[in-house]
């Protein structure tokens, strides 16, 4: 192996190491870190793909990535934090149908079951109506 391929694979060597380290790093020190987002993990892979860039030019790339990932997690959380009160409001709304008025055998339940998989789900309002159609499924 020439001696100028050998001095620019340790260059590139190094640049992983010390990447792995920060990792490493990071996840010791407690932060949390989530799965890997699937399209954030495709855009790296294409971006070490890419012969035709540069070092500098693949960096800058993963680095996009990146940045996309944080821009994904960020609108994310921010949907969470908005719909989180509404979500509550609405098990408050059916669990009050639910208790007013004729028993409902098992609505309550109903509600609850439809509010856990709104949240499992990160979204969608899940238990709105809940209430009105098992009182409408009694009769």
């Amino acid at each position: 192996m020439p001696l100028t391929l050998r001095l620019r694979a340790v260059p590139l060597a190094l640049l992983l190491l010390a990447a792995a380290a920060v990792g490493v790093s990071a996840r010791a020190a407690g932060e949390e870190r989530q799965e890997e987002d699937p399209e954030v993990a495709a855009c790296r892979q294409q971006c070490a793909r890419q012969r035709q860039f540069q070092e500098a030019e693949r960096r800058h790339c993963l680095w996009q990535c990146d940045e996309y990932g944080r821009a994904k997690r960020r609108h994310e959380e921010e949907e969470e934090r908005e719909e989180g009160p509404e979500r509550e409001r609405e098990i408050e709304r059916c669990l009050h149908e639910c208790r007013v008025g004729p028993p409902k055998p098992g609505c309550e339940g109903r509600c609850r079951e439809a509010y856990e998989q709104a949240t499992r789900r990160g979204g969608g309002r899940g238990t709105r109506g809940t209430a009105e159609q098992s009182s409408f499924s009694q009769q």
